[in-house]
């Protein structure tokens, strides 16, 4: 059986986007639900959002900063990395240098990252891990503001609603 939406031209530029997959009819009527509500937008909630290449060109990365394999000044947190919840083993390290290179993605535990690539969308919580760490190419960095909690952004984005939305 066929499933179809309709939708006004205006909402395309509304949302500014028009894949289909946006437009499944479940992910409509959970917009629908959540804009029937006095609700405040995502945007007002995050301090910082960011990712690797938020530091600089292609180019510019390549020349900065260099993968390493064996214990360094700083861990990057790659996605493999999450899914694993394994913090040591197997993992990459980036030099000091490097590390102040990617300024703009520092991690320090607590922040919400979200996967660009393969599982597009995923969502993890960053854990503490009391040594520096830098953001990994296919990732996201949110850092919420004092206003919310960054646990709470986390449970919405793992609830019913929140993976439908996002």
């Amino acid at each position: 059986m066929a499933v179809w939406s309709e939708i006004n031209v205006s909402s395309l530029a509304e949302v500014r986007r028009f894949d289909a997959d946006f437009f499944k009819p479940e992910y409509l009527n959970v917009d629908r639900k959540i804009k029937s509500g006095n609700f405040e937008k995502l945007g007002s909630f995050i301090a910082t959002l960011t990712d690797y290449h938020a530091n600089g060109s292609y180019e510019t990365l390549k020349s900065h900063v260099s993968l390493l394999d064996n214990p360094d000044f700083a861990y990057m947190v790659r996605t493999a990395d999450l899914e694993e919840e394994q913090f040591s083993e197997g993992v990459k390290y980036i030099s000091e240098h490097a590390y102040e290179y990617l300024s703009k993605s520092k991690v320090f535990g607590g922040e919400i990252l979200i996967n660009k690539i393969g599982s597009a969308g995923k969502v993890y919580l960053m854990p503490e891990l009391n040594r520096p760490v830098s953001l990994g190419m296919n990732l996201f960095l949110i850092r919420t503001s004092k206003e919310i909690s960054t646990f709470f952004l986390y449970a919405y984005f793992q609830s019913f609603y929140g993976k439908k939305k996002h």
